[in-house]
């Protein structure tokens, strides 16, 4: 199933975990405007766009794990070894383990201390706890096969009603969906799906692409949602320093189209079933 998002609400959801104390002058990071300003280096427009429908998918599943006597799970690769606003966010709603991240920078150990989430190193353990929330958000996987493996891979650790995101770049040229590797190859997205449904411990992937246009990239109210969501991270008066990142070059390097094609970034949705219980 493949469904499109342009515009939409922004995620909301409960804070019934770890609550932050904000006010207007203090900052986590204790280093004031300086230091909420850079971080927003590390946001690129393909982020920006596509962090709705994470956070909404998020607040889902959270209320969904929520039912039982203990806080739901989640684990999150980030975008890039360094710290993402997503921890904020995350933390809120789910007991939080990061993967894949640069343990020994000064801003990843502030950052998830402040937000109480514990850091992976090396390989996953295997007494971590079922995950009802996957979140894998890095995009540039370098083919098919190791973006196949990670899935059937991670999926394992996924809770009976559990869910797994991972994100991809695509291209619509006509009528064929295709998805870009990192390595330059291309792969057909019904053929991706098709064989991604073979995994037993695994429903049929839904996908959600989020067109990289400049509408959606200009849209005041996506803007006023995303400080909000992630005021905790970012800090209050913060709207200035996104507008600034924004104006950045290098923010709209990715071309939304050409040579015909339209560019999407995809969340692609696993939903477990009960074969894969753990």
């Amino acid at each position: 199933m493949t469904r499109t998002v342009r515009k939409g609400e922004g995620a909301g959801g409960r804070t019934w975990k770890r609550q932050t104390k904000e006010d207007s002058t203090k900052h986590w990071l204790g280093e004031g405007g300086v230091g909420q300003e850079t971080l927003f280096l590390e946001l690129t427009v393909e982020q920006y766009l596509i962090d709705q429908e994470l956070c909404s998918v998020a607040v889902q599943i959270a209320r969904t794990g929520a039912s039982g006597p203990e806080p739901p799970v989640s684990l999150f690769i980030p975008p890039t070894s360094s710290v993402s606003w997503l921890i904020g966010y995350l933390s809120r709603l789910f007991d939080t383990y990061v993967w894949q991240i640069d343990s020994t920078e000064t801003l990843v150990l502030d950052a998830t201390s402040h937000f109480a989430v514990e850091i992976i190193s090396g390989e996953l353990p295997p007494d971590l706890p079922p995950l009802h929330l996957l979140l894998h958000a890095k995009a540039d996987w370098a083919n098919e096969r190791e973006f196949s493996l990670s899935v059937r891979e991670l999926c394992q650790y996924l809770h009976r009603d559990g869910v797994a995101l991972f994100v991809i770049h695509g291209e619509d040229s006509g009528e064929e969906a295709r998805i870009r590797w990192a390595s330059g190859e291309l792969s057909l997205l019904g053929d991706l799906l098709q064989s991604l449904s073979q995994y037993r411990q695994l429903v049929v992937p839904e996908v959600t692409k989020i067109f990289l246009e400049p509408t959606a990239i200009d849209d005041r109210e996506r803007l006023r949602a995303f400080l909000h969501r992630h005021r905790s991270y970012f800090g209050r008066n913060a709207r200035d320093f996104l507008l600034a990142r924004m104006s950045d070059p290098d923010f709209r390097e990715v071309s939304v189209a050409h040579n015909n094609q339209t560019n999407w970034v995809g969340i692609l949705q696993f939903d477990s079933t009960n074969e894969s219980q753990r």
